[in-house]
């Protein structure tokens, strides 16, 4: 599924905070910076120590958004439409202040257009945010040479 069908699925659904389960989340945020640049949507990727960049030509980093709480925050602000694709946040999901303000997010009136999609390998949603929260399961294709499929 490319990138514009997974947000046009998750969009037409009525939720704006999504996880896309999948094994390989380099690949898919490769798919999203081909996003294209008229779909009206900036997209952008955040994942531990590296903060928010927006997914351009050349990446363009966003200051003071190194921390869950400080992407959160931007995210909340934002006045664009935009897609957001939060990478290793897992372990940031299991605190409560963190948890909460997705919910707040997913609810809400602010950022209207704007999508947080959480990208990873296994990525356990709290009970109080799970009906909020969308899930796909991105399942990797066994990789073949040769014709032939792994261990055959």
């Amino acid at each position: 599924m490319d990138a514009a069908a997974i947000i046009d699925k998750v969009l037409e659904s009525g939720y704006r905070l999504a996880r896309i389960e999948t094994g390989q989340p380099a690949q898919l945020v490769a798919v999203f910076r081909r996003l294209p640049q008229g779909s009206g949507r900036s997209v952008y990727h955040w994942r531990p120590g590296g903060g928010l960049s927006r997914l351009a030509a050349e990446p363009i980093l966003i200051p003071r958004t190194q921390t869950p709480p400080e992407a959160i925050a931007y995210i909340r602000a934002s006045r664009h439409p935009g897609v957001y694709l939060l990478e290793g946040f897992g372990g940031a999901l299991e605190r409560p202040s963190i948890a909460e303000r997705l919910a707040e997010f997913a609810t809400g009136e602010e950022a209207a257009g704007v999508l947080i999609l959480l990208i990873g390998e296994y990525l356990p949603v709290p009970d109080a945010l799970r009906p909020q929260v969308a899930t796909i399961r991105q399942n990797p294709r066994p990789s073949r040479r040769n014709g032939t499929s792994p261990g055959g």
